[in-house]
């Protein structure tokens, strides 16, 4: 993989943090590589399919009709908290 012109104070990470976002916080950097996005990819999956089962679950036992919302840009609901609760 080429990251020539991303680092270093020409680069790309560089403008973005002075010129654009100067005052947000720098924060670390993490490349994945295709073993890795898989990995998250599968765990993804089976991490909703675990969570849709027991909402079966819970629809059969109480006959309710289940909605579900996805919120992928934190509108909704600050995905932070999730993360930590999960």
């Amino acid at each position: 993989m080429n990251l020539t012109g991303l680092f270093g104070p020409n680069g790309t990470i560089n403008y973005i943090n002075t010129k654009i976002m100067p005052s947000e916080v720098d924060e670390e950097s993490i490349l994945y590589d295709h073993d890795d996005i898989e990995k998250y990819l599968n765990d993804t999956v089976m991490f909703v399919k675990k969570k849709l089962n027991r909402l079966k679950q819970i629809k059969e036992q109480d006959d309710l009709k289940i909605k579900i919302a996805v919120d992928i840009d934190d509108t909704l609901l600050c995905t932070k908290e999730l993360e930590e609760y999960y």
